[in-house]
Order: structure tokens, then sequence, then C-alpha cells
């Protein structure tokens, strides 16, 4: 779509970092990530009793069909952090969790 907004064409070779400085446009991939990690950080300012919080941390009872599990959201930053959930939720309450947005943000580029 931005090449489009810009009338350039894939055989021009114009890397994507070009065509967002000219349309101002963010990208979506980091900004995702960005409001992911933000909404971890008001989840856990939360209270324990919120229905939010509750359906993070709930895991179902009943048995998982065969194969690979689905991901679930917070996955990718559990894997980031190196860190279980559970010490994800009191890591993220500390100062350090800050340091974090950008290196999250910007990976796999």
């Amino acid at each position: 779509m931005e090449r489009r907004m810009l009338n350039v064409r894939l055989i021009d070779h114009h890397p994507h970092e070009w065509l967002r400085e000219r349309t101002q446009l963010k990208d979506i991939v980091q900004l995702s990530r960005e409001r992911k990690f933000n909404y971890l950080q008001k989840l856990m300012s939360l209270p324990n009793d919120r229905w939010n919080r509750v359906l993070t941390e709930w895991t179902p009872d009943v048995k998982r069909p065969v194969g690979r599990p689905p991901t679930r959201w917070i996955d990718d930053l559990t894997k980031f952090a190196n860190k279980t959930s559970v010490e994800l939720f009191v890591y993220c309450v500390s100062d350090m969790w800050c340091n974090l947005l950008s290196p999250f943000v910007l990976r796999d580029r």
C-alpha cells in the first residue's frame, strides 16, 4: 500500500525505511509489539480480581487436541524475556521492565 501511495514499483528497490520516511506511516509490526508490551504493563498494575487479568492467567482444564499448542499472546513476551509467565508478571512491575521496550519492539527486523 505504501508503494502504491508513492507510485513506486518493487523493482525500484527502495527499502521500507525509505517508504516509511516518505509516507510518515508507522510500522504495524512495531506498533503491535509496543501495544502488547504496554498492555501487559497495564494489566499487571490492575488488582488480581479483574476479569482481564484472571483470563490472562487462566489455563483451561480440558484435554487439548493433538499437535502443536496454539500460541498465546503472552508467549511472545515470555520467550523474549526468558521468563515463565508467572515470573514475567512479577518482573513487569519492576524498574527494569521499561528497559525492555525498545529491544522487544525492534527485534527480528
